[in-house]
C-alpha cells in the first residue's frame, strides 16, 4: 500500500475559511489517471487500492515561507495565538500545535439549554451530521439518520430493532420504544414517534415530555462519537425527574465503559452524585475513574475545591447545605405539624 500526503494551503491570510462539502483527490501521470478518490462526511470512496489518503495534523512548516505582515515576520501559526518572529518559531512548536490539534479534536461539547423539539425532522444525506448533535441538540435526529439510518427508521405495522439508544431510554424508565416514520408527502422528513408504555399510543416527540426530547442528544452524543472521545455536557439533566436523572448516571458509567469516553460534566443533581457514590460501594464504578469538584464563590472569586471520594463512596468534605438540609426540613415540617394539631385540639 503506497501513500499519497496532499496538503492544502492559504496564501492570502486576510480571506474567510474554506468551506467545502466534498473534497475531490486525483493522480494523473502523463495526462493519464491512475487514482481518484472522494472524501465527503468522514468517509473515502478511491477508485483504487493502490494509493490510500493519510492525514497528518498540523503543517509542514518547512515547505513555506513566513509571511510578511505590516513589515514584520509573521506565520500561520495559530497555536493559542502565539506569533512567531521569525522562520524558526513555527518549527519550534509544530509538534505542540500538532497534539492540540489531535486533543481538540476528540472534544465534543452539549450546551445546556435544549432545542425546542419538534413535529418532524429534515434529513439531509448530503450534510455532515454524523457525530454533530448541535451545541443545543438541534442536530440530535439528523445526526441519529446519518449514524444508522437503518436502524432506527420503521414504515407503518413495524418496530425497530433495540438498539443501544432505545436500551437507554428504557434503562431510564422513560419510554417503551420509538421509531423514525418516513413521510410519504414530503422527501426527506421523518416523524419521530414514541410509544411511553407497551400499550400507550405513539406520539412525536414533542407529547412524549420535555425531558425525553432534552436527553436524546446526550444519549446520541454517547453513542455516535467515536471511541476514546472527550464528551462535554453542561447539566444532562435537566427537566429529567429524580429517577431518570439516577438511571443517567448509569448510562454515563456504561458509555465510559464500552466506548472509553471520558465524560466532563457540570450538574446540580442530587440523585446523579448519589448513583455514582453508590456504584463505587458496590464496587461497579472505581473511585479512580471518578472526580468531583465543587465550585463555591469566596468574597467575588469562584474557587473549585475536590470532594474526596473513598473506596465505599463516601465523601468526607461534602459542601455544607449545598442541596439544602433534608432533615432540618423534616423536622421543622413535624414540629409545626404537632404545634397546628394542639392548636386544633384547643379549639375541639
Amino acid at each position: 500500500m503506497h501513500s499519497l500526503v496532499l496538503g492544502l494551503a492559504q496564501k492570502n491570510q486576510h480571506c474567510g475559511p474554506i468551506r467545502y462539502r466534498c473534497t475531490h483527490f486525483f493522480l494523473r501521470v502523463n495526462g493519464q489517471s491512475v487514482w481518484d478518490a472522494y472524501y465527503q462526511c468522514g468517509d473515502v470512496y478511491s477508485s483504487a487500492e493502490t494509493f490510500d489518503l493519510a492525514r497528518t495534523f498540523g503543517i509542514g512548516w518547512s515547505k513555506f515561507e513566513t509571511p510578511i505582515v505590516d513589515g514584520a515576520a509573521s506565520s500561520l501559526f495559530r497555536c493559542y495565538g502565539i506569533r512567531a518572529k521569525s522562520g524558526k518559531t513555527p518549527r519550534l512548536y509544530a509538534d505542540l500545535e500538532k497534539v492540540f490539534e489531535a486533543l481538540f479534536a476528540k472534544i465534543h461539547y452539549l450546551g445546556p439549554v435544549g432545542f425546542y423539539p419538534q413535529p418532524s425532522y429534515t434529513w439531509d444525506m448530503y450534510r455532515c451530521y454524523a457525530r454533530n448533535v448541535g451545541k443545543h441538540g438541534e442536530d440530535a435526529i439528523p445526526a441519529l439518520l446519518s449514524s444508522g439510518s437503518s436502524e432506527y427508521i420503521a414504515y407503518d405495522g413495524e418496530e425497530i430493532k433495540e438498539e443501544q439508544i432505545l436500551t437507554w431510554l428504557k434503562q431510564m424508565g422513560l419510554i417503551h420504544s420509538f421509531r423514525l416514520l418516513p413521510d410519504y408527502e414530503s422527501a426527506d422528513t421523518y416523524d419521530f414517534l414514541v410509544r411511553q408504555h407497551e400499550n400507550a399510543p405513539e406520539v412525536r416527540l414533542p407529547d412524549a415530555g420535555f425531558g425525553v426530547s432534552q436527553v436524546l442528544p446526550v444519549l446520541i452524543l454517547c453513542d455516535t462519537v467515536p471511541e476514546g472521545s472527550i464528551l462535554i455536557l453542561e447539566q444532562p439533566e435537566a427537566h429529567l425527574h429524580p429517577k431518570a436523572q439516577s438511571g443517567l448516571a448509569d448510562v454515563l458509567i456504561d458509555a465510559v465503559n464500552k466506548r472509553r469516553l471520558q465524560i466532563i460534566l457540570e450538574s446540580h443533581s442530587e440523585p446523579l452524585i448519589h448513583r455514582l457514590t453508590r456504584r463505587i460501594a458496590e464496587t461497579q464504578l472505581s473511585p479512580d475513574d471518578l472526580a468531583l469538584y465543587y465550585c463555591q464563590m469566596y468574597e467575588g472569586t469562584s474557587h473549585i475545591n475536590e470532594l474526596k471520594v473513598d473506596e465505599y463512596g463516601n465523601i468526607s468534605n461534602w459542601p455544607q447545605n449545598f442541596f439544602g438540609d433534608e432533615m432540618d426540613d423534616l423536622a421543622e415540617k413535624a414540629k409545626a405539624e404537632i404545634e397546628r394539631r394542639k392548636a386544633n385540639r384547643q379549639w375541639r
